[in-house]
């Protein structure tokens, strides 16, 4: 994605180990249409469990989401 210029990695300003990345102006300009089909996966993936289970399953990916910012279980 850095090399179609879609996105362009930052260093962060006191830890040399990590990277920031940020979408460049090209890909904001492409960020709605994705959305778009991000949306319709979504729908077509979450339509195939029960309303309760696609509940839990988008709770789970969330979580996972932050997972690094949560103290260990």
């Amino acid at each position: 994605m850095a090399l179609a210029g879609l996105v362009e990695r930052r260093p962060h300003p006191t830890d040399w180990r990590i990277n920031h990345v940020y979408l460049t102006e090209r890909g904001r300009a492409l960020q709605p249409d994705l959305d778009r089909e991000i949306d319709a996966l979504a729908a077509d993936v979450l339509g195939r469990f029960s309303r309760v289970d696609a509940e839990r399953f988008q709770a789970i990916l969330i979580r996972m989401g932050h997972i690094e910012t949560e103290a260990p279980v």
